[in-house]
C-alpha cells in the first residue's frame, strides 16, 4: 500500500466510530471524568496510609484512568490530523493550548491566594512558570499536547509511530527526569493504541451486548490479576501499561453496554461531553466544598463532606458548561467545543 492509500484508508479509519460517538464514547468519558473527580476527592479527604478502603480505590482508579483518556484521544486523532495538518493545528489551541492557559492560571491564582486551605500549596515561582510546568491536573492537557504533536510529526506511518513509542519506552528505562515531555511518553503508547484499534473498537461497539460483557469481565478480571501481584510493584512501567489497558478496555465495554440503556446511557453521555470543562474546574469546587465543610467543624474524612465534595466537582462544571453551550461561549471559557 503507498504512502497516499494508507494516509486515506488510516484517516477514514476513525471517521466510522463518528457515529458512536455520542454514545459509548462519551458514556467513557462520562466514567472516566467521575473516576478522576473521585480519585483527587479520596487524596484531598482521607490518609492513604492509614484508611484501607481508601488506599484500595485510589490504587485502582490510578491504575488506568488517564490512560483511557488518552487512549479515547488516539480514537479520532488519525481522522483529525487528516483533514489537514494546519487545520488540525489551529483546533490543538481551543481544544487544548486555551483550556490549559487560562484554567491552569486560573486555578493557580486561586491555590496562591488560598494557600492556607489547600493541601498541596503552590508558590509564585509555579504560578510563573506554568507556560513550561504544569501544575496539578493541568499536566494532562500538555501532556496530550506533546502526545500529539508528536502523532502529528509521523502521520500517516503507524509504522514509525509505534517505532517512536518503543524508543520512547526505552529512553525511560534509562533516564529518569520529571520533565513534562518523559511524562507524555509514558501515555503515548496508549495514544498509540487507541488509534491502532479503531477499527477493532466500532466492530465491538456493533456487537451483541453479551460481547461487551464478556470482554467488560475479561479485562477487569485481568486488570484486577495484575494490580494483585507483586510484580506491578517491581515493574511500574510495565504495570502501567497493563493495567492501562486492561482498566481501559473493561471501561469501554462497560460504556458499550451502558449507552443502550436510555436514563443512564444520557447522563453519562452528558457528563462525557462535558468532561473537559469538568476536568479543568472540579477542584475549584471539589476542594471549596471541601474546606467549606472544614471550616464548619466537619472534618475532611467525614463521609458528608467527601460525598458533597465529589457531587460539587462533578455537577456544578457540569452545569456551567450547560450555560456556557447554550450561550455557545464554550470555546472562549476553555471548554472546547459543542
Amino acid at each position: 500500500m503507498d504512502a497516499q492509500a494508507q494516509s486515506r484508508s488510516d484517516a477514514a479509519a476513525p471517521a466510522l466510530l463518528a457515529h458512536d460517538r455520542t454514545q459509548w464514547v462519551d458514556v467513557a468519558r462520562g466514567l472516566g471524568i467521575i473516576l478522576v473527580v473521585w480519585g483527587h476527592a479520596l487524596r484531598a479527604h482521607f490518609d492513604l496510609t492509614g484508611v484501607a478502603w481508601a488506599a484500595a480505590q485510589d490504587r485502582w482508579i490510578y491504575s488506568f484512568h488517564m490512560p483511557l483518556f488518552f487512549l479515547l484521544a488516539g480514537l479520532f486523532l488519525w481522522r483529525s490530523i487528516g483533514k489537514g495538518k494546519s487545520q488540525f493545528l489551529k483546533g490543538r489551541w481551543s481544544g487544548v493550548i486555551w483550556p490549559y492557559l487560562l484554567w491552569s492560571f486560573v486555578c493557580g491564582l486561586i491555590e496562591l491566594s488560598l494557600a492556607n486551605y489547600v493541601t498541596s500549596p503552590i508558590g509564585l515561582r509555579e504560578v510563573l512558570l506554568l507556560p513550561f510546568v504544569p501544575i496539578e491536573q493541568f499536566w494532562f492537557l500538555y501532556a496530550l499536547l506533546i502526545c500529539q504533536l508528536i502523532c502529528l510529526a509521523l502521520f500517516p506511518s503507524k509504522a514509525w509511530l509505534w517505532l517512536f513509542v518503543i524508543i520512547g519506552l526505552g529512553l525511560l528505562q534509562i533516564v529518569a527526569s520529571p520533565w513534562i515531555g518523559f511524562r507524555a511518553l509514558i501515555y503515548l503508547p496508549f495514544v498509540a493504541v487507541g488509534l491502532t484499534f479503531t477499527g477493532a473498537l466500532k466492530r465491538l461497539a456493533q456487537a451483541q451486548p453479551i460481547a461487551h460483557f464478556l470482554f467488560f469481565l475479561g479485562a477487569f478480571s485481568c486488570l484486577g490479576a495484575v494490580l494483585l501481584t507483586e510484580a506491578a510493584d517491581s515493574f511500574p512501567r510495565l504495570s502501567l501499561l497493563l493495567t492501562g489497558i486492561f482498566g481501559s478496555v473493561s471501561l469501554m465495554a462497560l460504556s458499550m453496554l451502558m449507552a443502550g440503556q436510555a436514563t443512564l446511557g444520557s447522563i453519562l453521555g452528558s457528563l462525557g461531553r462535558a468532561s473537559l470543562a469538568i476536568f479543568v474546574l472540579h477542584t475549584l469546587f471539589s476542594a471549596g466544598t471541601r474546606i467549606a465543610f472544614k471550616l464548619v467543624g466537619v472534618a475532611p474524612e467525614n463521609a458528608i463532606s467527601f460525598g458533597s465534595s465529589v457531587l460539587a466537582g462533578l455537577t456544578v462544571p457540569w452545569l456551567i458548561y450547560l450555560w456556557a453551550r447554550r450561550r455557545r461561549l464554550l470555546s472562549p471559557l476553555g471548554f472546547g467545543s459543542a
